[in-house]
């Protein structure tokens, strides 16, 4: 049997939790000086991530490792080609948090999406219930339902249009 929805976005969530608690705390910001064209990227109290010269051209990332910058060929998970050299994946948590933060936020808005289609059908049924406990609170003599009863189907009635009151609608 296939995966549920419900199983998927818990795994999806667990996944995105799990990167977040291996990544460096944050916030994080970018922070350099244009005087010796460094910049990194912060968190509170440690580099998360700076950039070194790699060559006569390039540069390269280097990731904080219990407080000692590493260079990312250091960190490079080897490519499956034998002398490609092609990097593929960084082994550091930092690197596959913000590898992955893309996706991670993508699937954070459908959950969120979903969410709020779900409250727009609780508050759709909701409705209905509420309309038709007022009914049957109207009508309860000819259904022979005890005071007891109708007292109850009222203040489920009342709590209901009140939560509906309370939660925000969009």
């Amino acid at each position: 049997m296939g995966e549920t929805t419900k199983d998927a976005t818990a795994g999806r969530l667990e996944a995105i939790r799990a990167r977040h608690a291996a990544a460096s705390r944050g916030p994080w910001r970018w922070f350099g000086y244009l005087s010796n064209r460094g910049v990194g990227l912060e968190g509170p109290g440690i580099t998360v991530m700076e950039f070194t010269r790699w060559g006569m051209s390039g540069a390269q990332p280097l990731f904080s490792v219990k407080g000692i910058l590493h260079k990312l060929a250091e960190l490079v998970v080897p490519d499956t080609a034998v002398g490609r050299g092609r990097v593929t994946d960084i082994n550091h948590p930092d690197a596959r948090f913000i590898a992955a933060s893309w996706q991670d936020v993508q699937d954070l808005l459908g959950m969120v999406d979903a969410q709020r289609d779900l409250l727009s059908e609780l508050l759709r049924i909701g409705g209905q219930f509420s309309n038709v406990a007022y009914n049957v609170t109207q009508r309860a003599a000819p259904l022979a339902m005890s005071e007891h009863e109708r007292e109850v189907l009222k203040q489920l009635q009342v709590a209901w249009d009140v939560r509906v009151r309370e939660v925000p609608h969009g």
